[in-house]
Order: structure tokens, then sequence, then C-alpha cells
């Protein structure tokens, strides 16, 4: 788990059944130190994306949902 540039936390998990996807929740809020029960509970709106690798050993993360009300 990171924190993004902006402020917002970032999960990094794979999974590692058939097809091995990565995945990346992204928060839709900021993440605020001064807000201790926030800090306590999960994010309840945000972004998911998978991971794309190619041929070429680049990659990209696609969108995968988009909520207002969760991940």
């Amino acid at each position: 788990m990171i924190l993004a540039k902006d402020g917002r936390p970032v999960v990094y998990t794979g999974d590692d059944a058939r097809f091995e996807y990565l995945w990346k929740p992204v928060a839709a809020d900021r993440y605020d130190p001064a807000n201790r029960a926030a800090r306590y509970r999960a994010p309840d709106r945000g972004a998911l994306y998978a991971a794309k690798f190619h041929d070429d050993g680049t990659g990209e993360w696609l969108p995968r949902s988009s909520r207002a009300t969760g991940l």
C-alpha cells in the first residue's frame, strides 16, 4: 500500500490463481492523517485497475470499475 502523489491510498495486489492477475484499487478520497476514524476503515469509493502485460515487456493499467459507492 502506498499514497499516490495526490494523497490517495493505492494498494497493489496479486492473484495466485489461474491467469495470475495483478490488481490496483485506488481510493477516491485523499488520506487525511487527522481523521482517525477514516484511517481504520476501508475506502468506500474509488476505482479498480487490472495490469495488462505486452509481449515486449511493457504494460498498462486497465480500468475495471469505477463506482461512487464502492470498489
